[in-house]
C-alpha cells in the first residue's frame, strides 16, 4: 500500500529531521543508514526501531537509488 503523498510532506528522520528516501517497505536516511520500517502501511518513526545499514548494504541501496530510470520518491527536508 503506497504511503499518502500528504503523509510523505510532513515525514522527516526523528534523529536528523533531513528528508528520507521512500523505499517499498520502510523510509530510509542516507545520511546516517537508518532504515525506518513500514507495518501495515504505517511508517515506524521511532529512533528505537531503525536498523541500522553497514557500509555495503548502504552502498548497495545507493547504487540501487542510482540505477532505477525514476529517482525514488524523497520526503521533504523539514522545516523549522
Amino acid at each position: 500500500m503506497p504511503l499518502d503523498p500528504r503523509l510523505l510532506d510532513v515525514l522527516a528522520c526523528p534523529q536528523d529531521k533531513g528528508p528520507l528516501y521512500v523505499l517499498d517497505d520502510a523510509l530510509y536516511n542516507p545520511r546516517l543508514h537508518l532504515r525506518y520500517p513500514i507495518t501495515d502501511g504505517i511508517p515506524v518513526m521511532l529512533a528505537d526501531e531503525a536498523t541500522t545499514l553497514d557500509d555495503p548494504a548502504h552502498a548497495e541501496l545507493m547504487a540501487t537509488v542510482e540505477r532505477t530510470a525514476a529517482p525514488m520518491t524523497r520526503t521533504r527536508p523539514a522545516t523549522t
